[in-house]
Formats: structure tokens, C-alpha cells, sequence
């Protein structure tokens, strides 16, 4: 995650809002626009625990944030998570550490309310619901920002606003409208349930809403069916890259943000 600084915008933004107004900050609109307003909110925050008082949120002050206005009944993972993976991989700590920073991408699995962080993709719905041998188009009027053909972002909410898309999607078809979602910190796809180990998207969500560990494990689950497992042990991490990201992944520097993250790990 980049720091968030004044005209930052997008879904970090939208969950540091979240958190912000958990904290008492009811000023605070999210709205995924870091303003003027927000900013004031972080320096306030900055000022009553000790932190710098910039109106940046880097590492430290995302952390503070994150720890005072998470509930009491989330399931954060663990060092414990980490090793278990590694076990199951049969790699290094320190190798599961730099996936687990750089796809994840400082993302935590968990909204400030508790909440399961999603994200809702419209145009993979429209796909779904044609594997279940219904009409999309039957039911785009009304629905046009959780209903198209092709991808774009414009519909996207960011932060608690996805989880009012979904429930809106889950009144046309429950299970197409779960397989349309990526959840928790590593954003797995809700369509791919069994590559993740599970029988039914259901029980996919489920255990994703469970905590971050399982979240950890489905991830790792994931890696094993798509053979991504031999790239890791070897430290490849373009072929990892390239497997996971796609083959635009040099484009973001995937294997050089793996390779230095590991780096530091080890």
C-alpha cells in the first residue's frame, strides 16, 4: 500500500474513511477521496498517539488506525498462519511473508466494522448468471452498476459501499451473485471456490469471512491447483509472477517487489 496523502483516492482510502469514523471522526465522509476533511481527521489522530503530524498515512500510522478501530471479535493471521503455510508449501517463512505483503498489498481482510473486505465485479456476474442458463440482459434495468457485459471500474464503491452491491446482485441469483466477488486480504475470486479447496462458493465464503488464516490457507490452496508451488520454492519469482499476475506483471514489478520483500524476510 502507497502512502494515502491529500487527493488520494480508491479503496485504501475508502477503508481508512471507515476507520476513521469508527474512531469518532463523524466529519469523515467515504467517499474514496482523501480530502481536506480526512486529512484534518489523521492529523488529529496523529497528534493524540504520539505519531508525526503530516496528514500522511504510511505504514505506521495505517497500523495505529487499523489496531484502535478493529473489533474485538476479528481474527487477525497470525505468525502461526505463516508457518502453517509454509509447512504446507514447503517453503521458507520468509518466502510466505513477501507473497503475503506484495499481493496482498498491505490489504487487510477485514473492513473496520468487521465486515469481510470485497470488492464486486459486475461484468463476472453477467457471466455467471449465463453458466446458469439465465438471460443477463433480462435483468440489467435497474441493475446497470452491478450488471454489464465488459469490465470497468466506474461502478466500483470501494470499502463497505460493495457489500450493498453484492446484497443488491444476491436478489437476482444468491450463488451467481457470491461467485461475482473477491474477498479478504488476497482478493480470491468467489468463482474460484474449488480451486481453493471447497465445495460449493458457500463454503468458500464462509470460511473467508472466518478470519484471516483462512483466508491465508484458501490463498495457499489456490497456489497448489494453479502450480504455482515449484516457482515458489525455487524463488522464481517471475514465473510466480507471471502465474499469478498475469503477463503484464513485469509492467508492476511484481518479481522485484517478491525478490525484495523476501529479502527482508529471510
Amino acid at each position: 500500500m502507497n502512502a494515502i496523502k491529500l487527493k488520494s483516492k480508491g479503496e485504501f482510502v475508502s477503508q481508512l474513511q471507515e476507520m476513521l469514523q469508527k474512531l469518532g471522526y463523524s466529519q469523515v465522509k467515504v467517499d474514496g477521496l482523501f480530502g481536506k476533511i480526512s486529512e484534518a481527521a489523521v492529523m488529529d489522530f496523529q497528534a493524540k498517539n504520539n505519531l508525526v503530524v503530516d496528514g500522511i498515512v504510511g505504514p505506521k500510522t495505517w497500523l495505529q488506525i487499523y489496531n484502535n478501530a478493529k473489533p474485538k471479535n476479528m481474527h487477525p493471521q497470525t505468525q502461526t498462519d505463516m508457518e502453517g503455510a509454509a509447512r504446507s508449501l514447503n517453503v521458507e517463512v520468509a518466502t510466505i511473508k513477501a507473497v503475503n505483503q506484495v499481493e496482498a498489498a498491505g490489504r487487510r481482510g477485514f473492513l473496520a466494522n468487521g465486515k469481510i473486505m470485497i470488492l464486486f465485479e459486475g461484468h463476472v456476474f453477467w457471466k455467471e448468471l449465463k453458466k446458469l442458463g439465465l438471460n443477463p440482459r433480462e435483468y440489467v434495468a435497474g441493475n446497470e452498476t452491478i450488471l454489464y457485459e465488459h469490465w470497468t471500474k466506474k461502478h466500483y464503491k470501494g470499502g463497505l459501499l460493495e457489500h450493498d452491491r453484492l446484497n443488491q446482485a444476491m436478489k437476482i441469483n444468491k450463488t451467481a451473485a457470491l461467485a461475482s466477488a473477491s474477498y479478504g486480504k488476497f482478493q480470491i475470486m468467489g468463482n474460484n471456490f474449488k480451486a481453493c479447496g471447497f465445495y460449493s462458493v458457500e463454503d468458500f465464503v464462509n470460511a473467508q469471512i472466518s478470519g484471516e488464516g483462512a483466508q491465508l490457507m484458501a490463498f495457499v490452496n489456490f497456489l497448489k491447483t494453479n502450480h504455482l508451488v515449484n516457482a515458489l520454492r525455487n524463488k522464481n519469482w517471475a514465473a510466480f509472477a507471471k502465474g499469478y499476475n498475469g503477463p503484464g506483471f513485469a509492467k508492476n514489478k511484481y518479481d522485484i517487489k517478491l525478490a525484495e520483500a523476501y529479502n527482508r524476510f529471510k
